[in-house]
């Protein structure tokens, strides 16, 4: 009777021993797992920490470049050119009617198989223009305060405005530029500079900025 007892407890230790072991089993490749997640992540914030790292170091070196190219005169952006005059239009001469064929064989020449040829209309000749014509110009002076000038933005800001048919560049040494502006005839060249004074500031900066603009007329051949 002892002995089965006995055994009957080894049996029921055994068992237990087992759900125990088991237990414990499943909880290590649980936490095995979990480590293995926390190594993943760790490494991909390794990785995105060095491509931060690299990225700021490439930002950098890009700004160093472009304040060199400024400060040694770098080119400026290409602004539109200043269109060319039109081709001159061609005068068509008028065709003139033959004259009256003579019989060579006669003496007398036959006026009646002939008869008067008459005047032929022609258009009339245009007037003639004039060797110069005068166009409306603004020329804008414009620089920065504290750094270097960003043509683009100037650029950007004077063709906003509707008025404003043509740009060319005159002079730029990294803080200063002057432009002159070629303007539609029928605007008025006072609301024009008002509006770019304003879009200049907006677009640069008010308490950074040095403008002026001033009128004159341009002789294009």
């Amino acid at each position: 009777m002892v002995e089965k007892v006995h055994t009957a407890d080894v049996s029921s230790i055994r068992t237990e021993l087992d759900q125990a072991l088991s237990t414990l089993d499943i909880a290590l490749l649980e936490a095995g797992r979990s480590v293995a997640t926390v190594r993943e992540q760790v490494a991909q914030v390794v990785e995105l920490a060095e491509r931060s790292r690299e990225l700021e170091a490439a930002m950098s070196r890009a700004r160093e470049q472009l304040s060199v190219s400024f400060e040694n005169g770098g080119a400026a952006p290409p602004l539109r050119a200043v269109p060319s005059l039109g081709p001159i239009e061609e005068i068509e001469a008028p065709v003139l009617e033959p004259e009256a064929q003579v019989d060579l064989d006669s003496d007398k020449i036959d006026t009646g198989a002939v008869g008067t040829p008459e005047p032929k209309e022609t258009a009339p000749m245009p007037a003639p223009s004039p060797s110069a014509k005068m166009s409306r110009c603004l020329r804008l002076a414009v620089g920065s305060k504290s750094g270097n000038l960003d043509l683009k933005e100037v650029d950007s800001s004077v063709n906003e405005n509707p008025s404003v048919i043509d740009v060319a560049l005159l002079d730029y040494d990294g803080r200063q530029a002057t432009l002159k502006l070629w303007i539609n005839d029928a605007a008025d060249p006072d609301g024009v500079s008002d509006a770019l004074l304003t879009s200049l500031r907006n677009h640069l900066g008010k308490g950074d900025t040095k403008l002026s603009i001033e009128l004159e007329e341009d002789s294009s051949a």
